[in-house]
């Protein structure tokens, strides 16, 4: 909305003929006069011009009693548009290449959050917006840097705030993130895609009286990899009496004898299993069957301290990451039963 009168500091009968008609009252050019100094400003460019001469018989060193005339004229100018708008695209970071369908976990990806000024007056202290993500923690947009245009300023570099954008230029601003196993598994919310919606503000010059400037939301997505939960175990018998035992076959047990097994559970998936434990059976022999525990994290190959458990030689493990591997031990006592039917 534009502003009204153009304020006079002084105002003659003659001018406001000429500026609102002729034929006015005394009352009604006197509330002319007093509209014309309350009101606020048109916007328009002002310009007065003055013109002076020597009437006959004056004196020409004497200026004061030349005679004037004085005219104005005022231009309009264009109504203020206060406007930004946002294009936010996802890209990998290592080469900048597009991303291709299901992005696993580990995988670096950067945003890019590009601002135009697409009005008329130039807003400052330009920032992003995080609307919503799937994902976490928040995107952290930084590193600004005009990509159009050469009237537009930043204060200070790298702060996530650009300091000027003038009109029709365009600034561009970087963050990237981790694509973590949460995110695989959740599938970011349940459509498989990882979806970070954010917006553009600023400040309007006082004078529109607008004050935050706020861009339409934008949306940057990628594809998830899919979830793929399984798991591989391995049981070994690894010592009789404590003492490492080579070949089981050869082993050669006799009654009373504990038989040592070593299981080994590996997530061959790409997202967490929770509460992993195993049960074992004694498929031939007389003897009870051995109660894995004492659970303990053999390698950690994916994301560092993914796999953590709570309660240590329970016989369950909390949470075991993506490609890590871990172990239980169980005891077996042959029986005498076994030794004469077995054999």
């Amino acid at each position: 909305m534009r502003n009204y009168l153009k304020r006079y500091d002084t105002l003659s009968s003659d001018t406001v003929g000429r500026k609102v008609g002729k034929g006015l009252t005394a009352s009604a050019s006197a509330l002319v006069l007093a509209l014309a100094t309350v009101s606020p400003a048109w916007s328009t460019i002002d310009n007065e011009v003055t013109a002076s001469g020597e009437a006959p018989g004056g004196d020409p060193l004497d200026p004061a009693d030349d005679i004037q005339a004085t005219d104005t004229e005022s231009v309009d100018v264009i109504d203020d548009i206060t406007s930004l708008s946002l294009t936010k695209t996802v890209v990998l970071n290592s080469d900048g290449s597009a991303l291709g369908p299901d992005v696993p976990a580990g995988t670096v990806v950067r945003y890019e959050f590009s601002v135009e000024n697409t009005g008329n007056v130039t807003i400052t202290d330009v920032g992003i917006n995080e609307i919503a993500f799937d994902g976490s923690p928040s995107v952290t947009p930084a590193n600004e840097s005009l990509t159009t245009g050469t009237n537009s300023t930043d204060a200070t570099a790298n702060d996530g705030n650009w300091s000027s954008l003038a009109p029709g230029e365009i600034v561009t601003f970087t963050g990237t993130y981790t694509v973590t196993t949460a995110d695989v598994a959740g599938q970011g919310g349940g459509d498989g895609n990882l979806d970070n919606e954010a917006n553009a503000t600023g400040d309007a010059p006082a004078s529109t009286g607008v004050g935050t400037v706020t861009s339409p939301n934008d949306t940057a997505t990628f594809d998830l990899d899919d979830a793929d939960a399984t798991m591989t175990v391995a049981k070994v018998a690894t010592a009789v009496n404590g003492t490492p035992l080579l070949d089981p076959l050869t082993a050669n047990v006799a009654a009373g004898d504990i038989i040592t097994y070593t299981y080994t559970v590996t997530n061959t998936g790409n997202v967490p299993l929770t509460g992993v434990s195993l049960t074992d059976s004694v498929t031939a022999g007389s003897g009870a069957a051995p109660t894995p525990d004492g659970e303990t994290l053999l390698t950690d190959n994916g994301t560092g301290g993914d796999s953590v458990d709570g309660v240590a030689n329970d016989g369950t493990w909390d949470t075991l990451g993506p490609l890590d591997v871990i172990t239980f031990t169980g005891e077996y006592t042959v029986t005498q039963s076994d030794v004469d039917n077995l054999q």
